[in-house]
């Protein structure tokens, strides 16, 4: 996949009776998208993963200096000659506010999903409202087993309140029993936590914890009325993917991508720890929780299929002295890799140190400015976004033409022409849906508060 960042794919919406139709169509387009998480252009060993930590310029002013550390991972790209067996818990929200065609479309997706399975795999369907129930138990997904969970579904009905807490418990136990090395529970939510568990750090909390036992969490956002930075939270703390589906009619043919995507891990349970070197300080990492142990960092990092390529940026804080090479971090990856065990790589990030500005500015790695970028321009998308929802709409435009503009000035002294490009056309696509008063239109204004965050999720990583 380039470095630039992929669109996100839009579906209409359907009735139930035309609904796996709808699935079907948008289905083959879904399986040939590349991951949209950006790649850093390097070579990738046949063999074996690849981690590095560096600054976008290989040079650091001497003095104190605020700045950004990239890491970028990779998995290695194994051949893969079929889908490995995969255990699935889907966990629908069955709350009231599912009532009518978004529960119709959601049953039915999920139905879509089902009949993907094969008896090789393992299927648990839970379902949540008030409370939470286990509607089919996993087992294998035989025929008549997937012919029984579909039935099943189809004789819920929504009510009730939202206790997203009670459907991630109950579904991470049932996947607990699982008898394959791929784990994932897609969580479904069209609205906010109202029982149980119902803070978002208390529901990050609890997906982090449950995602240490090798389940990842999928999250997916219905319509316009969820909490996107809950859904989002818990799919970046279980280790998983974050989609935000305006039409519920697009669900099943994400969860097909999903499945296919499961199919292709070859990394998973994977953490990153940062520790810095003296005179160093970690002040944020953009688009994960900053979770401090000691003087270093902890972050959960989502599952990797063949190939694929991740980034973690963060912002740093460095005093540097009479020292001519400058030890910024030291970084550690540890995860398991499917069939081969636990493994650990580690990174010294360090650079040489200056005191010519101009040195820095012509030291410059296109690449890893590129993954710096991008993770500045998701920084803005979620400013911009959260300026926006509290109806600062002058504000919110600002934030994202001060960005574009950065970038464009960035990319005319790097050379790059695809960079100014590139962040500029999803700037301009976020402040388009921003273009009317947020009191102009409730539901304008909550499709482009989540595209813009959902853009931002994408880019971060």
């Amino acid at each position: 996949m380039s470095s630039a960042t992929a669109s996100v794919a839009r579906s209409h919406r359907r009735r139930t009776a035309v609904a796996l139709v709808a699935a079907a169509a948008g289905l083959a387009a879904i399986l040939f998208l590349t991951p949209r998480r950006v790649q850093p252009r390097r070579v990738v060993g046949p063999s074996s993963p690849y981690i590095s930590a560096r600054l976008d310029s290989s040079h650091i002013m001497r003095g104190t200096t605020e700045t950004y550390l990239a890491i970028a991972l990779a998995a290695p790209d194994h051949r893969v000659t079929a889908r490995a067996p995969t255990s699935v818990a889907i966990v629908l929200d069955r709350s009231g506010s599912m009532l009518g065609q978004p529960w119709d479309d959601a049953k039915v997706s999920a139905m879509v999903l089902i009949d993907k399975l094969g008896p090789a795999d393992e299927l648990a369907v839970v379902a949540y409202s008030t409370s939470a129930e286990i509607v089919v138990p996993l087992g294998p997904a035989t025929g008549e087993a997937r012919a029984r969970a579909k039935a099943a579904i189809s004789a819920l009905v929504a009510d009730g309140g939202t206790n997203i807490s009670g459907g991630l418990n109950l579904g991470a136990d049932e996947l607990a029993r699982a008898h394959t090395p791929l784990r994932r529970m897609v969580l479904i939510s069209d609205g906010q936590a109202n029982e149980g568990i119902y803070d978002r750090a208390g529901l990050v909390r609890l997906a982090s914890q449950r995602a240490a036992s090798g389940i990842s969490i999928t999250s997916v956002g219905v319509g316009l009325d969820f909490n996107e930075e809950t859904m989002a939270g818990i799919a970046v703390a279980g280790r998983g993917n974050y989609h935000f589906v305006e039409k519920a009619a697009d669900l099943g043919a994400m969860f097909v991508a999903e499945l296919g995507s499961l199919g292709e891990t070859v990394l998973t349970h994977a953490s990153l720890r940062v520790e810095p070197a003296a005179g160093v300080e970690i002040l944020d990492v953009i688009g994960y929780e900053l979770v401090r142990d000691g003087n270093a960092i902890q972050i959960p990092v989502a599952d990797l299929r063949r190939g694929e390529h991740t980034k973690v940026v963060l912002r740093i804080r460095a005093t540097v002295g009479g020292e001519s090479v400058k030890e910024l971090a030291s970084v550690t990856w540890t995860f398991e890799e499917l069939g081969q065990g636990a493994r650990t790589h580690t990174a010294m990030a360090r650079a040489e140190v200056t005191g010519d500005a101009a040195v820095v500015a012509s030291s410059r790695d296109k690449d890893t400015v590129r993954l710096v970028e991008e993770a500045r321009t998701a920084r803005a998308l979620e400013d911009a976004s959260a300026a926006y929802h509290d109806g600062k709409l002058d504000q919110a435009q600002q934030i994202l033409r001060v960005r574009a503009a950065e970038a464009t000035a960035l990319a005319g002294e790097m050379g790059d022409a695809t960079l100014g490009t590139d962040i500029g056309t999803v700037t301009s696509r976020v402040e388009r849906g921003f273009a009317a008063a947020p009191s102009a239109g409730a539901a304008e204004g909550k499709k482009a508060v989540k595209g813009g965050r959902a853009d931002a999720y994408q880019l971060a990583r």
